[in-house]
């Protein structure tokens, strides 16, 4: 069974699946790759895993796929487990012939700002 994201990518090329594209949604300790879209050329297809994974009786779906997904820490998934202090959304989609792939989201981060200082001993900016 195929069990490294770029064998599984290249199985789908192979199939005529050319491009994928995979929405996520997160932060705050919780986020998820939500759904995953197959496209041969323009046209959305279900994807037939056992033949892809050249198994009849393999289990592998599109969980297992957002699985491996999920687990490609640095590339794919670039939020790791949605563990910090930020919430981000957006759509990670991937030329299965070439590998290439983009991350198309928004990043929003909340820190928590502190300042002191006093008005009569410090100068204020001039823009």
């Amino acid at each position: 069974m195929l069990e490294k994201i770029e064998d599984v990518l290249k199985a789908l090329y192979k199939h005529g699946i050319t491009k994928i594209t995979i929405e996520y949604e997160g932060g705050h300790d919780e986020g998820t790759f939500d759904e995953c879209v197959f496209y041969k050329g323009e046209d959305k297809v279900t994807v037939e895993w056992n033949k892809v994974m050249n198994d009849e009786n393999t289990e592998f779906d599109d969980d297992n796929f957002l699985g491996l997904i999920y687990s490609d820490y640095g590339r794919l998934n670039q939020h790791y487990s949605f563990a910090s202090e930020y919430s981000c959304r957006g759509t990670v989609t991937i030329n299965t012939e070439t590998g290439d792939f983009n991350d198309n989201g928004f990043e929003h981060t909340e820190t928590d700002t502190y300042q002191t200082g006093n008005v009569f001993k410090e100068q204020k900016e001039v823009f």
